[in-house]
This record gives structure tokens, sequence and C-alpha cells, in this order.
């Protein structure tokens, strides 16, 4: 089972423990086209959840371009 999350101003808990095999990564928006076109990023449920941001909540994190 896999869940995503999107969230904007996050910063990591020092204190974190994972549960599980739980992994946190954070990245700054502008790192994430690249990401995904250099298939460094491959999750279709991460993009997916990334366009439904986009599309639904106006929460752009695709748009900007590190280039």
């Amino acid at each position: 089972m896999q869940h995503s999350f999107v969230g904007t101003g996050a910063v990591r808990d020092p204190e974190f423990q994972p549960k599980e095999d739980i992994e946190a990564i954070l990245t700054a928006s502008s790192k994430l086209p690249n990401l995904i076109e250099t298939g460094e990023f491959q999750s279709l449920s991460g993009i997916g959840l990334l366009t439904l941001a986009d599309l639904k909540y106006d929460i752009r994190l695709l748009d900007d371009r590190d280039k």
C-alpha cells in the first residue's frame, strides 16, 4: 500500500522515527520536473498526485524549472 501527500512549506522533523519502510524525501518543487524527466522520480501515482494538486487545488509544483 502506498500513501502520497503534497505538503507546501514542509520541514524535516529531526525526531522522526520511521515505523516501517517509510522514507520521507523533501525536495524543492523547482527540482520536480527534472527528477521526472531523468527518471529519478518514477512513481506514476506520485506524478498523478502532483497533477491533481495542480488541477484541483491550484498548487503548482511542476511549473518552475531550474534550466
